[in-house]
């Protein structure tokens, strides 16, 4: 478990988060990966999620999914990984397509943006 973490004013704003979009500018080394790891831990610490949620997370490569994973798991005393969903924005891209099959398998259907 990761020592208490006190966030800074400008962060506890982004602890308040409660649905829609949420975009995070910052200067590198700010905290935004430290922050947004706390942001998902919270959320699944305090059950906001229905049973069949997830916290879906999007990294660019796999060592940040990594990183973002470990934190993540630092704020629990016994981590589980039921309601996170991390991955590079490859393999997420590919989950993707995976599900969008299933779907057309039920004959559910699909709409597309170009």
């Amino acid at each position: 478990m990761t020592p208490p973490f006190i966030p800074r004013p400008s962060q506890q704003n982004i602890l308040r988060y409660t649905g829609g979009q949420l975009g995070i500018a910052a200067v590198s080394g700010a905290g935004k990966t430290h922050i947004l790891s706390a942001l998902a831990a919270q959320i699944i610490h305090d059950n906001q999620l229905q049973d069949d949620q997830e916290v879906h997370i999007v990294r660019l490569v796999n060592s940040a999914v990594d990183n973002f994973e470990a934190r993540i798991k630092g704020f629990f005393e016994n981590p589980f990984k039921r309601f996170i969903n991390i991955a590079c924005a490859h393999c997420m891209g590919w989950r993707m397509t995976l599900s969008a099959r299933s779907l057309r398998t039920w004959g559910l259907k699909i709409s597309s943006v170009s």
